[in-house]
């Protein structure tokens, strides 16, 4: 596995890279002080499979770079592990095309299972944040466009996921299935349920085929 990490404070990114190692003892780890040294770097990197940017303070200028970063990166996920977070900085996490969000601190087994889901094609944001997101100025007109934008094509893995609902597959038996830990399957669950913004998953099997969520 090859990860770009950019992370500017020596002591975390000794954090972050013993995380990166627990997801694969294998994995070349490249570093990057800052965005803007990570913008330099992915050019002559060879093909990333992560990207991880440990986000201290987190600007408008940043987000940019961010975004910029995603387009050079032609679909490599990232994650943002935030030591400092808040509803708006995670709308424009969003708008730059992360894949996940983690607010800071969150228990390391957590982060770990995080990664491995991003990873491997799913997507991670706090439930409770985008509920504030939704309703930071109460307008209805931003709750539409945000569920219109939930309502994007699934990931290959969320319809692997969504077709073991329908066959009324149980964790555990999603995670045999698919080769995975419960606890990841857990969060594909999830991500799934965020992404045909549905509340469980009797909903989720209800609406796979009236809203259009291909099955091949």
């Amino acid at each position: 596995m090859n990860v770009l990490l950019a992370d500017n404070s020596n002591e975390s990114a000794c954090g972050c890279e013993s995380l990166l190692r627990e997801l694969d003892l294998g994995a070349t780890i490249h570093r990057a002080m800052s965005l803007r040294d990570a913008l330099t770097l992915v050019k002559d990197l060879p093909q990333l499979d992560l990207i991880v940017w440990h986000a201290g303070v987190q600007t408008n200028e940043k987000f940019s770079r961010l975004q910029s970063l995603a387009a050079m990166a032609m679909g490599v996920p990232i994650v943002v592990l935030a030591k400092e977070s808040s509803p708006a900085q995670l709308g424009m996490a969003i708008h730059a095309g992360v894949k996940g969000y983690v607010a800071l601190p969150v228990r390391r087994p957590l982060i770990i299972e995080i990664l491995r889901l991003v990873r491997s094609g799913g997507v991670y944001f706090p439930a409770a944040m985008l509920i504030d997101r939704l309703c930071e100025d109460g307008k209805p007109a931003t709750r539409v466009v945000a569920q219109t934008e939930t309502r994007r094509e699934l990931t290959q893995r969320q319809k692997d996921v969504l077709g073991l609902l329908i066959d009324g597959r149980t964790n555990r038996e999603i995670a045999d299935s698919l080769g995975i830990a419960e606890a990841t399957a857990k969060l594909h669950v999830s991500a799934l349920l965020r992404a045909m913004n549905v509340r469980n998953r009797d909903e989720a099997v209800r609406q796979a085929r009236p809203d259009g969520f291909a099955m091949d």
